[in-house]
């Protein structure tokens, strides 16, 4: 039976394992090596004091912390603003912001409207109303413009008929382009 001997070279023990075909083990050499290598490890220099794992230092936490709470708000105030955006910023209807405009015109005094001047523009094409917040008109009827395109839907208006006083929206293409500014005294 082969026999391993140990040998220390530079301070390091070392196995000399014997020359034998190393597809073929023998359970003599695993018993007779599981000891020795228990003794190898056992007879090693250690060091006399325990392995000490670097300590934690006060500031990392608090870093820590700290970004903890950043990101904590960050998130809270990116999911606030998800909602913000999905809950209240929904477009309004074009049939309720044209109501909503009809009540302010109605509560305005006519001497702020009268200061600013009107513009009244001819038809040049006739518009038959379809929804109840549109105006039907005709071919060279004189029309004062309230309001082009903001806060309504592209391409629309809101006008007044200045025959009656008749307001609704109409399509921008029916009017001239040409302004006729006067302010009334």
């Amino acid at each position: 039976m082969p026999s391993l001997s140990a040998r220390n070279i530079d301070g390091v023990q070392r196995v000399d394992l014997p020359d034998t075909d190393p597809a073929q083990p023998s359970s003599s050499m695993l018993s007779s090596a599981i000891p020795l290598l228990a003794n190898i490890t056992a007879t090693a220099d250690t060091p006399e004091s325990p392995l000490q794992l670097p300590q934690r230092q006060a500031h990392s936490s608090a870093v820590s912390l700290f970004l903890s709470i950043l990101l904590t708000v960050v998130l809270v105030g990116l999911i606030a603003a998800i909602l913000w955006i999905h809950v209240f910023k929904q477009p309004i209807p074009r049939i309720i912001r044209v109501r909503q405009l009809y009540k302010s015109l109605g509560s305005s005094s006519s001497a702020d409207s009268d200061e600013f001047g009107l513009v009244i523009q001819k038809v040049k094409r006739s518009h038959t109303a379809v929804m109840g917040d549109e105006l039907t008109v005709v071919v060279g009827e004189s029309v004062e413009v309230l309001e082009e395109d903001e806060g309504m839907d592209e391409g629309w208006c809101l006008v007044r008929r200045v025959r009656n006083g008749e307001t609704g929206s109409i399509p921008m293409h029916c009017l001239t382009g040409e302004a006729t500014s006067f302010t009334l005294q």
